[in-house]
């Protein structure tokens, strides 16, 4: 079966705005396998990321989830919109979908799970002190597990309802089954509101906390232990505010008599919406001291290691050159 090409009447006609788009992705998708991997690898360094040994492992689960967007919808989008069409043949349109809508509720609920799991480290730290990186792969698996409900059920309800969005540039799932239409209301609250709703919940008395902790800093001039609470509430900010167009656009079109009206505004909150995915290295790095040093030492090991490499080079082309002019 070919692609199928829909709303063709949003095909971005200026190629400046396409390249424009399709940089900021490229973007995205590097900045995200290069901060996500050294997330990954940093993060098996037990004094790269003095936190919670648990929040670290869900980190790590949502590094994981950051770079698989990256690559199976990310990557195809900028393609797509340098090419002005999709590029990478049938089987892979067909199967984008299906893949897509396991990461993205997924990487929400992890944020979750993040935001959950240090609101309870601060109401109950002596229990929540105990939690084990075991615990928190449970707890993650148990997300990835249940989001695999998705595919299955698009699968099932209509595997062919699959087409190229010229709204994003991306092929996209329909929704157009009956059955669709009477439970997707149902799975929008448990995979996008009622996560985004504990994310928001659990945040603000963090946000509490640390507003609590900086003022008796200030008060007994001693260390506070705030960085924990800082990096979870920036990641869920981020992710709160780069995806408010995208929810916004699904509230609107869901009470707008007709859905045509908010088509722009999909685009933009799609769009949008993938600043969350490279932004959790700039998060970390901005508030994580220990992880801010392990970069450093590591950009010394670095330079280190390529000034030794150049300093041999020349003194290698120096005994080249000493060695022809004996010769002469």
């Amino acid at each position: 079966m070919a692609v199928l090409y829909e709303y063709e009447e949003f095909r971005i006609r200026s190629p400046g705005e396409r390249y424009f788009w399709a940089i900021y992705q490229l973007f995205v998708v590097l900045s995200s396998i290069f901060g996500d991997t050294v997330i990954l690898v940093a993060s098996r360094n037990k004094d790269s990321f003095r936190l919670n040994k648990f929040l670290v492992t869900i980190m790590q689960h949502i590094a994981v989830c950051d770079i698989s967007v990256s690559i199976t919808h990310i990557l195809p989008t900028a393609l797509s919109l340098i090419a002005d069409e999709w590029v990478l043949g049938e089987a892979l349109c067909f199967a984008k979908p299906y893949i897509i809508y396991l990461f993205f509720p997924a990487n929400m609920s992890l944020i979750c799970v993040l935001t959950t799991g240090k609101f309870l480290l601060l109401r109950k730290p002596t229990r929540a002190r105990n939690w084990s990186q075991k615990q928190a792969h449970v707890i993650c698996g148990v997300v990835w597990t249940f989001f695999f409900v998705y595919p299955i059920l698009m699968l099932a309800l209509g595997k062919d309802d699959v087409s190229f969005d010229l709204r994003t540039y991306s092929c996209e799932y329909g929704w157009n089954a009956y059955t669709w239409k009477k439970i997707q209301s149902v799975m929008f609250m448990m995979s996008a509101l009622g996560p985004n709703a504990v994310m928001i919940i659990t945040t603000i008395p963090t946000l509490k906390f640390l507003v609590e902790a900086r003022k008796s800093a200030r008060r007994t001039k001693k260390s506070v232990p705030w960085q924990g609470a800082l990096t979870v509430s920036l990641t869920a900010i981020v992710y709160c505010v780069s995806t408010l167009p995208g929810t916004v656009y699904l509230i609107g079109a869901s009470f707008a008599a007709q859905e045509s009206e908010f088509h722009s505004l999909y685009r933009y909150g799609i769009f949008i919406a993938m600043v969350n995915i490279t932004s959790n290295f700039f998060v970390y790095t901005l508030t994580i001291t220990s992880f801010r040093r392990y970069l450093l030492a590591k950009i010394a090991e670095v330079s280190s290691s390529l000034a030794t490499l150049s300093s041999k080079s020349e003194t290698g082309d120096s005994e080249s050159s000493r060695a022809g002019q004996t010769e002469s």
